[in-house]
């Protein structure tokens, strides 16, 4: 094989190079924006869940605490407690997503 016929595929394979390097560039850009798009989904998604999840876990607490008398009360309230809070914990991890 000829230097010039060399030096064409070198100079084709060089070009290819260029075009996809730029190629998975643009891709990672892409990539990178899209990442930073979920992680904003997903701390609005954990924020809205917060609140409603707190107030079940403290009104089943104070309501515990005012029916000390109904021992099957107090197991319901304390099981919706734990369900809260497990729910509760949950999305903390969500959120670090």
């Amino acid at each position: 094989m000829s230097v010039e016929k060399k030096d064409e595929y070198a100079s084709q394979i060089e070009s290819k190079v260029y075009r996809k390097t730029n190629d998975l560039k643009t891709l990672n850009e892409s990539l990178t924006l899209k990442n930073e798009e979920l992680k904003q989904f997903n701390f609005m998604i954990a924020h809205d869940l917060k609140e409603p999840i707190r107030s079940i876990v403290v009104f089943t607490k104070l309501l515990g605490q005012h029916t000390t008398d109904n021992q099957t009360l107090k197991l319901y309230t304390d099981i919706i407690q734990k369900s809260g809070t497990q729910i509760n914990d949950l999305v903390n991890d969500f959120k670090m997503f």
